[in-house]
Order: structure tokens, then sequence, then C-alpha cells
């Protein structure tokens, strides 16, 4: 429903947090515009952290302003069982056949192979 412009802010506590207004990008951190009346989408985002969607009723009576101060994100379970398993294999890996790794953080250098090795402990933990 259009009724004129309206005054909208958004003010995120976040710093480098981009702010999207019905699924248009209008800026970052802080941001002050005429946008036309009716309910709108507010998004903030930034990676590391939660996103934040709501939506508000904007109207000609007042300017609304919106301060938001996102959540950091949790690691997530499987991700971070993810993790250790992949460190670990790596691991097994390098202790069976040091080439295995090379090129990888911590592998040996200059050697090619090891894929087989690497298949084989996935196997083993299932």
């Amino acid at each position: 429903m259009f009724f004129g412009e309206c005054r909208l802010e958004v003010v995120s506590k976040t710093p480098d947090a981009e702010i999207m207004v019905d699924g248009v990008i209008v800026g970052k951190n802080n941001v002050s515009l005429e946008v036309p009346c009716g309910e709108k989408r507010i998004d903030v985002f930034h990676d590391g952290f939660v996103p934040f969607h709501k939506f508000y009723p904007v109207n000609k009576d007042q300017a609304v302003k919106v301060t938001v101060e996102l959540e950091k994100a949790k690691k997530l379970k499987n991700e971070a069982l993810s993790s250790e398993l992949i460190d670990s294999l790596r691991v097994k890996v390098a202790k069976k056949d040091p080439s295995a790794t090379a090129g990888k953080p911590g592998g040996a250098e200059g050697a090619t192979g090891g894929v087989e090795s690497f298949s084989d402990d996935v196997e083993n933990w299932r």
C-alpha cells in the first residue's frame, strides 16, 4: 500500500553490517532514507553473525528508527565435529603415508598421491 514518502532509519551496532529494506541493500551500519509508506521488511546481516529479519509498519505520523545489534553465530555442532574428523583423518593419513598430506597445512611437501589412504580412513570411521 503506497501513501507517500515516510522516514525510516536503521542503525546497526555491528560494524560493517549490510542493511536491506524490502530486499534491496541500502547501505552499511546506519542508513536514513525516505521510503514508500507501508510495511517494510528490514534485514541486517554480516558474516559470522545471526541475520536479523523483521517487518515494521512505516507511516507518515512519525519516523521509524530501528536499532539492531547482531548476535555472533555459534559454531554448529556438526560443523565442529566435521572439522575434528577431517583434522583427525589428516593425522591418520600422515602417519600411514606422509606424502598423502603434501600441499596441505602441516603436510609433507613435494609429494603426490595418498587419496586411497584417506578413503580407507573414512571407511574406518563409519
